[in-house]
Formats: structure tokens, sequence, C-alpha cells
């Protein structure tokens, strides 16, 4: 008998691993900057506000990846519907009867993959390429309430069987 990802707890991850691992690369950096800046700065003051900036940009860079971005989020499926998650505590929950379903393409900076993408069919269109390549695009696709997750056959194979939900495209991509 098959996996069926309704049967459990399977996160799908929104992200893709790489973009998801793109998100410690700024502390990363955020130190080796600190790090130079800071050494050859004039007195223990411009130290001072060194450090606060530098505490600051990585606030605010960590707060617009896990709130705005939502690199840490992901979905579950059951019977009922889809069920989004966040690292912050979050759920929203989405009727499979409330949503288009397509299979499109995740595009960043460092990949284009595949992925199966929930548009709210409150909307007038539906979205089916998510471009992330430029600082911001993802955040006007959250703002509509799409999600996405990876187009994996056993997850696609039991969305097929869901009635409500409406595909639109090519699901063979």
């Amino acid at each position: 008998m098959k996996n069926r990802p309704h049967n459990s707890k399977t996160k799908y991850m929104m992200h893709t691993p790489l973009n998801i691992l793109s998100f410690f690369v700024i502390p990363l950096m955020l130190a080796v900057f600190g790090y130079l800046i800071l050494r050859d700065a004039y007195n223990d003051t411009a130290r001072i506000l060194g450090i606060v900036a530098i505490f600051g940009i990585f606030i605010f860079a960590s707060w617009l990846f896990i709130a705005k971005f939502r690199i840490f989020d992901w979905l579950e499926f059951s019977d009922d519907g889809v069920v989004r998650r966040s690292i912050l505590g979050g759920r929203l929950t989405y009727s499979y009867s409330e949503l288009r379903a397509c299979v499109g393409v995740y595009t960043s900076v460092l990949e284009q993959k595949p992925r199966l993408i929930f548009t709210p069919k409150n909307m007038d269109g539906y979205v089916c390429h998510i471009d992330t390549s430029k600082f911001g695009n993802v955040i006007g696709v959250n703002r509509i309430g799409a999600v996405y997750c990876a187009a994996e056959p056993v997850l696609l194979e039991f969305l097929s069987t869901r009635w409500a939900l409406e595909f639109v495209g090519n699901r063979e991509q």
C-alpha cells in the first residue's frame, strides 16, 4: 500500500532546500562584514553603533525571510483540505473547493524547480510561476494567498482524487 500523504503528517516545504539553506548565509555574511568594518573603527562609539546597525540588519532580514517570504512554512494535506503551517505557530486551512491547483515553476536566484501551486478561487486569475529571483517578488504572491510545494507524484495522485480541487494548466509538466 502506498504512503498516502493524508495518512501522515508529511511536511511539504514551500521553499526548496537550497533556498532554505540560503537563509543561513545572512548571519555568516553579516559576521564577516561586521568584522571587516568594525576592526578599523575609530573609537568605541563607532564600534557600538556598528554592532547595533549590523544587529538591526540581521533582525530585519530574519523577519523578512521568516514572516514575509515564509521560508520555513510547509503544507500538510488531509481529506479535508490543505493546511499551511508556520514555525511562528500560524496555521491556515484551505478547503479544496476554495483552491485552483497548477503544476508550475518556482524560480529563484539559485535554481528553477517544478512546484505544485495553489491559488485561491476568489482571485481573477491563477498563479503558475513563482519568481523569487528578484527581491520582493514573492511577497506579492504571498499577499494573494498562493501556497506551493514540491510536485511529488504521490501527492499529485492523491490530489487527483479530490473532486472539489480544480486543476488548471498542464499537470504533466
